[in-house]
Order: structure tokens, then C-alpha cells, then sequence
């Protein structure tokens, strides 16, 4: 969420970011115990899902670090984060209650630990991958189980689930090919939210789509691969625009979300700050674009590409 100084002047609120970072530096030394072959606790990741599901009841601040945290690689710590938030996102929308919350948020941000065995030389690859290199990319959802057993019976449970995570509700994902209810909930959760994850970040095989470009791809490519429940979950509860996202409308002019209709997802309600000359806004303009057909969102805009002037 973007909040505003006395001065006028529009920024992110920091404790989310101190949040994530945190979180990020805790995830990493995961990832890096796993490629030492040295075990972990689970109770940094269970108190980070604790502090993840508390920012998310307040407010959506913490889904736009999300979307817009800065990686030119598949990041593993980052991919795991944003994936446990979108989960969190999709669960609440599923009205989850706190506890369920809790295990999928848990299994979300552990589902991706297989990836760490996997050669850099192939998650770094640029271009499209071989057949036999992404054979190697296909074994981590097990690889990923087989840690997460190393930790005793008491985790089995998310183990497994994790080696469901690309499992797909028509039958068309992989290790085993399980369909519609033989697939576990959460997993299907998190399997949304790894594409979704995965659409609006970059990779090195290609570059990332916009948080709108990617839902459109979601719903066009993946319709079949989650239930429509998940689906619709997805779109009330991750917005296109989430609130505080910097847009750019057809009319050059530059806003904020302010608020967002999981009935018309892509036409928001948005607080004009910049007029099509760059300059500030001299008056309080606020637009809602499901009520107003001559405008329409044309790109996002990011923080470091404009300049708001104060006063």
C-alpha cells in the first residue's frame, strides 16, 4: 500500500518491506542448508507464515512486494515468499480459517526446497531448456518431499503435498499424473500461485509479463489445470491492480489504485497524481474505471520510473 507524507509525497510503507526482507535473508539460509545437506528448523518458516498472514488481514501492501520484488533469475528465497503470500491470498479467499491458513502457508513456503538440488547451470540456462535438462527440472517436486521427510514424521504431511505441487486437476501435470480430487487442495493452491509467480517475475528463458497480462494468460492457458474455485479465488483476492499500484492510463495520465472490484478486475478505481505532462495534479481526481469506458488501464508504473514532485 502506498500511504502519504505530509509532504505529499507518496512511498511504500516500510515495515513490510523490513518484513520481507527479513524473511528473505532466513529463506536463503535455508536454500543454503539444503545445498550443504544440512538439516533446518521449521519454526523460522512457521513464524514467518505467522507474520505473513497478520500483514495480509491489515492490508495488501505485502502482496505488491510480491508482485514487484526484483530478481533477473529464478530467485529460490523470493519465489518462495511470493508464492506463500499469493497462497495466502487465494486461501483467505477461499475463507480459510487461521489454522488452515497456517499449514498452507507452511507447505507454500517449503514446496520449492527440490529446487535448490537442481544444477545452476540449468535454472541460469537462457533459452528454452532440453528435454533432458528438463527431466532434471521435473524430479525437484520429489527431491523437494524427500527433504522435507529428512525432518521426521511430523512433516510428512507437507511432504506429502509438496510432491503434488505440479499436479494438475485435468490430469496433464507431472510426477504421477493425478487428477481432480486425488490432488490435495493446498497443492493446487500453491501450483496457481507458482505460475502466477512464475508469469510475473523473470526468468532467463524469458522476460515477465505484467500482473494483468499474466492473469489473462492464466485464464486463457491454465483454465483447465485448477478448479474453477481456485480460479475465482485467484481473481477476487490477487488483483490485477492491486491497491497502491502505480498505473498509466490511455490518457497518459499516471494514478494510484485506490480500491479494486473482484467483479471488473482490470478497471479499478484510481487517484489521479500526474497529468499527462508528468506534472502533479492540481486537484483531486478520482476515477472508476467500471464506470467510465473512455479510460482504461495501459501499463503499470514503477516507483523508480517517475518523479512525484513535493508540495
Amino acid at each position: 500500500m502506498m500511504i502519504k507524507t505530509e509532504k505529499g509525497e507518496f512511498k511504500q510503507e516500510d515495515t513490510t518491506s523490513a518484513l520481507y526482507d527479513e524473511s528473505y535473508s532466513k529463506v536463503d539460509k535455508i536454500i543454503q542448508n539444503v545445498k550443504r545437506g544440512i538439516s533446518f528448523s521449521i519454526d523460522e518458516p512457521a513464524e514467518i507464515v505467522n507474520k505473513f498472514i497478520e500483514s495480509l488481514v491489515v492490508n495488501d501492501t505485502l502482496i505488491r512486494k510480491a508482485l514487484f520484488s526484483k530478481t533477473l533469475s529464478l530467485d529460490i528465497p523470493s519465489h518462495l515468499l511470493n508464492v506463500c503470500i499469493f497462497a495466502l491470498e487465494i486461501g483467505m479467499g477461499l475463507n480459510y480459517k487461521i489454522e488452515e491458513l497456517k499449514r498452507l502457508g507452511l507447505v507454500a513456503i517449503l514446496h520449492d526446497l527440490g529446487m535448490a538440488k537442481i544444477p545452476e547451470g540449468i535454472l541460469k540456462k537462457p533459452g528454452k531448456l532440453s528435454t533432458e535438462e528438463f527431466t532434471v527440472v521435473k524430479k525437484h517436486p520429489e527431491e523437494g518431499a524427500d527433504i522435507l521427510k529428512s525432518l521426521g514424521k511430523n512433516y510428512l504431511w507437507i511432504s506429502e503435498i509438496v510432491v503434488q505441487e505440479h499436479e494438475r486437476f485435468d490430469g496433464k501435470g507431472y510426477p504421477h499424473g493425478l487428477k481432480g480430487n486425488e490432488i490435495h487442495e493446498y497443492a493446487l493452491i500453491i501450483g496457481i500461485s507458482d505460475v502466477y509467480e512464475a508469469l510475473t517475475h523473470h526468468r532467463f528463458q524469458r522476460r515477465n509479463l505484467p500482473p494483468f497480462d499474466s492473469m489473462k494468460e492464466i485464464l486463457s492457458v491454465e483454465r483447465s489445470s485448477f478448479p474453477k474455485k481456485i480460479i475465482k479465488a485467484l481473481l477476487a483476492k490477487l488483483p490485477v491492480f492491486p491497491v497502491g499500484t502505480m498505473v498509466r492510463l490511455n490518457s497518459q495520465e499516471t494514478g494510484i489504485v485506490v480500491s479494486t472490484d473482484s467483479y471488473s478486475p482490470f478497471r479499478p478505481t484510481v487517484e489521479i497524481i500526474l497529468d499527462p505532462s508528468g506534472n502533479k495534479s492540481k486537484t483531486k481526481r478520482i476515477i472508476n474505471l467500471k464506470e467510465n469506458s473512455l479510460l482504461y488501464i495501459i501499463s503499470l508504473v514503477s516507483e523508480e520510473e517517475i518523479y512525484i514532485p513535493k508540495g
